[in-house]
């Protein structure tokens, strides 16, 4: 083990060291239902919806302003965004995304390089509709049970190292599935989260543990939320 790690081992060791007390005691005080922060998910119920097949579009960045008639932008106008996504964002988190999906077993997965094919063709056919109506009419042309479709909206990188940050890693990340018969929105998710420190925020516990004292990367935070998505999803 290199001297850094084993600087980075001890450091962790002594948070955990610092704080166990004190997490144990929120956790006493709250009845042990403390909700991951800055991770929430909504879904239909309806058992009769059966959803294995999965065209997966995959994450896009959106951006201030981006709205209209041409946008598949479906996150609310009053979502805190930022001005710039970088590209390498989305391309890291669709591999992840895919990986994750791959590891759960419980799809069939159309990937994202035959959906988007397909997607552009259409959207050049259908001038002056919808994005959105073009995008359920790529599903059903893959006999797809639903859409996965997701996007960052923010994405702002830590100043600083992981031990002494200035500015924490902030992101927004959504998923969505859209049935492509009717383009209901089965099931979304949402991840927005701008880490802080235990002092600032006590609840948030299951951070604070994930990073190991540290101040993660923008990745190494999204991470954390894309697991959660993925495994809550229907």
């Amino acid at each position: 083990m290199s001297t850094a790690n084993k600087i980075g081992s001890l450091v962790s060791c002594f948070y955990v060291f610092l704080w166990g007390p004190l997490v144990a005691l929120i956790f006493f005080v709250s009845g042990c239902s403390l909700h991951p922060s800055g991770f929430s998910y909504t879904g239909n119920t309806d058992i009769r919806i059966k959803i294995k097949r999965v065209a997966v579009f995959g994450f896009r960045k959106v951006q201030s302003g981006e709205k209209g008639r041409s946008s598949l932008c479906l996150i609310p106008d009053n979502t805190h965004m930022s001005n710039i996504v970088p590209d390498y964002a989305v391309r890291n988190m669709n591999a992840s995304l895919i990986d994750l999906l791959v590891q759960q077993k419980r799809y069939v997965l159309i990937m994202p390089q035959r959906v988007n094919r397909i997607y552009c063709d259409e959207l050049k056919k259908n001038h002056g509709v919808f994005a959105l109506q073009v995008l359920q009419k790529v599903g059903t042309l893959l006999d797809a049970d639903a859409v996965l479709i997701g996007y960052i909206y923010r994405w702002k990188e830590r100043e600083g190292s992981a031990l002494a940050a200035a500015e924490p890693a902030s992101v927004g990340l959504d998923l969505f599935l859209i049935r492509p018969d009717n383009g209901v929105v089965v099931w979304k998710a949402r991840f927005d989260k701008t880490q802080q420190s235990l002092t600032e925020n006590l609840l948030d516990v299951g951070t604070f543990f994930k990073s190991k004292g540290r101040w993660l990367s923008a990745r190494e935070l999204a991470m954390i939320g894309l697991k959660k998505m993925v495994v809550h999803m229907p």
